[in-house]
């Protein structure tokens, strides 16, 4: 196999997965966006974490959030991070417990097989009364869930993307109706 087809043959299993998953990802999405908007009309700040590799892609949402690349309106969105698996005593549940309050958003991203820091984070916001929103390998008992059905945490990466902008064009929806 050349260049041309590892790499077409790449494009083909991402577009291939990004397909199959519409019907798994467009009911999360439509709750989340619902979600957000919501917390954002009340006052609300999006709390949104992750760890290891993952941290960029929180780094990412946030900035979109922040600063809507359509001229949609900036929402309140904090990226927290780890730069290593969390335990009960971490850096991030210290920074989430300063900063969060009754009704905060906690999204939290985790590509991970096995979730672990999605079922931290789902376990945290109980204890906190907060809301989560939990972007991961499974379906986890939470307030929201998109689950991310893909086999690799590249795939999920890849899908995480799709559903950060389509989360934005629905907040846009929802708060201006354009």
């Amino acid at each position: 196999m050349d260049s041309y087809q590892r790499t077409a043959s790449a494009f083909h299993a991402r577009i291939d997965c990004i397909a199959a998953a519409v019907d798994t990802l467009a009911p999360g999405i439509e709750l989340a966006s619902q979600l957000l908007t919501q917390a954002v009309l009340e006052d609300r700040k999006l709390l949104v974490c992750a760890s290891g590799e993952d941290s960029a892609l929180a780094q990412l949402l946030t900035r979109l959030l922040r600063d809507p690349e359509d001229g949609g309106p900036p929402l309140p969105a904090i990226a927290l991070e780890a730069s290593a698996p969390v335990d009960a005593g971490a850096v991030l549940w210290r920074d989430l417990r300063t900063l969060s309050r009754d009704g905060d958003v906690l999204i939290c991203i985790d590509t991970s097989p096995g979730a672990t820091l999605a079922l931290q984070a789902s376990d945290f916001a109980e204890q906190r009364n907060l809301n989560a929103l939990l972007l991961s390998e499974e379906q986890i008992k939470a307030n929201y869930c998109i689950p991310l059905p893909a086999e690799t945490r590249e795939l999920r990466r890849e899908l995480l993307l799709m559903v950060f902008h389509s989360l934005m064009q629905e907040i846009r929806q929802l708060l201006l109706g354009e």
